[in-house]
C-alpha cells in the first residue's frame, strides 16, 4: 500500500491561508470555520492498494484486504520492496513538505 497524501496537501494551502487571515483579522466565524475544515482534510488522505487498485480513505488502511493481498499474506509471501505502512509513509511526505517549506522561507 501506497500513502498518497497529494489531494489533502493541494487543498492544506489554501485552509491555511484562509485560517492565517481568520486569527489576522479576529474573525470568529472563519476560524470556526477552517477547524471544522480540518476534519475535511484528514479525510482527503488515502492510501492506495498496489494489488488491487482501490484508492481509499487512509483510516480505513486496516480494514483493506482485497482478493490478491489476502492471498499473498495466506501464502506468507511479502511483496518486494516492503515499505513503511501508509501512515509512517504520510507522515515522512508531511516532513519533507515542512522542511521544503522551512529552506524556502530561509531562501526569502
Amino acid at each position: 500500500m501506497v500513502a498518497n497524501p497529494f489531494l489533502a496537501l493541494s487543498v492544506s494551502i489554501p485552509w491555511f491561508l484562509a485560517a492565517r487571515h481568520a486569527f489576522r483579522v479576529r474573525n470568529v466565524p472563519l476560524i470556526l470555520l477552517t477547524l471544522a475544515c480540518t476534519g475535511i482534510i484528514l479525510w482527503l488522505l488515502q492510501f492506495h492498494c498496489l494489488d488491487c487498485g482501490v484508492t481509499r480513505p487512509l483510516l480505513r488502511w486496516k480494514q483493506h484486504a482485497c482478493e490478491r493481498s489476502t492471498a499473498r499474506y495466506q501464502s506468507g509471501t511479502r511483496r518486494w520492496p516492503r515499505g513503511p505502512n501508509p501512515v509512517v509513509q504520510t507522515c515522512l511526505w508531511g516532513l519533507a513538505v515542512f522542511v521544503g517549506v522551512l529552506f524556502w522561507l530561509m531562501s526569502m
